[in-house]
């Protein structure tokens, strides 16, 4: 992953820097990076945790660790999302290098295709998180609902993760970050 130096200094700034990607079907496809004054260890442990994803994950019900073996995990969740968007259930697995990257993929469930992955980069302001996730339901959904949900929620999830992690650049940013967990966060 390259930052060039505008990204970089927007990163410091505390920004949530976000890309859409266009799909040519129903689904939506987003990479959402941040900056954590943290180790990549400590944010490691909040991504993989599913006492943490149930601060950071907006709508999750249920987080079970199925399998967790060195390099390979295999998680169940249950998400209700809200208003207009189906119930999602389903096993995905985790293909992990631990503290630098995660990728994932559904293996089974109401979805039609998840995939994405998490990088994480240290350097001498934090550690750069990078995440990347293409879903596409498997009930008609409207294009552009699924797109705003991510467009929407992927942001304050990053937000959060930084809150979790102790990381946030700034006593304000630390405010704003522990409200994006929507009040899900410990104090």
């Amino acid at each position: 992953m390259e930052v060039d130096g505008a990204e970089l200094a927007r990163l410091r700034a505390g920004e949530v820097l976000i890309e859409e990607k266009r799909l040519d079907e129903s689904g939506g496809y987003v990479r959402v990076q941040v900056l954590i004054e943290a180790s990549a260890e400590t944010v490691w442990g909040v991504i993989s945790s599913c006492a943490h994803a149930h601060r950071y994950l907006n709508g999750l019900k249920q987080c079970e660790v199925l399998v967790d073996e060195p390099g390979r995990a295999v998680t169940h969740h249950v998400i209700d999302p809200g208003w207009l968007t189906p119930t999602m259930d389903y096993r995905f697995e985790t293909r992990r290098t631990p503290y630098r990257r995660m990728d994932f993929n559904l293996i089974e469930g109401n979805l039609k295709e998840m995939e994405g992955y998490w990088r994480l980069v240290p350097g001498d302001s934090g550690v750069v998180v990078e995440h990347e996730v293409r879903i596409k339901p498997r009930a008609p959904a409207p294009m552009w609902l699924i797109r705003r949900k991510l467009r929407n929620d992927l942001p304050d999830m990053m937000a959060c993760i930084r809150n979790l992690s102790d990381g946030s650049l700034t006593s304000e940013l630390a405010r704003s970050d522990q409200a994006a967990c929507g009040g899900r966060a410990a104090d």
